[in-house]
């Protein structure tokens, strides 16, 4: 699923879904807990790839990363997936 068709897809089912601006290159998909609606699924290895190709050094990647994620959108807050494997 590319990330158009993920995207429409969260449209569709929960129109509230939080997105990370700037960052369809990490957006792998959607999750769900149980009933609830779903929401915005992203790598967190693509997440901090992109930063580094945006000039970011590690440290600043990291605070940036840290802040994004610490951010809290309540039910529609998206997933951020450990990537563990290669």
């Amino acid at each position: 699923m590319d990330t158009q068709s993920i995207k429409a897809y969260l449209l569709d089912d929960n129109p509230d879904a939080a997105l990370f601006d700037g960052f369809d290159c990490a957006l792998i998909g959607a999750g769900s807990w149980c009933t609830e609606p779903p929401v915005a699924v992203y790598s967190q290895k693509a997440i901090m790839e992109k930063l580094g190709d945006d000039g970011f050094a590690d440290s600043m990647a990291v605070d940036f990363f840290e802040h994004l994620v610490a951010q809290n959108f309540g039910a529609n807050t998206p997933i951020i997936l450990r990537d563990l494997m290669e």
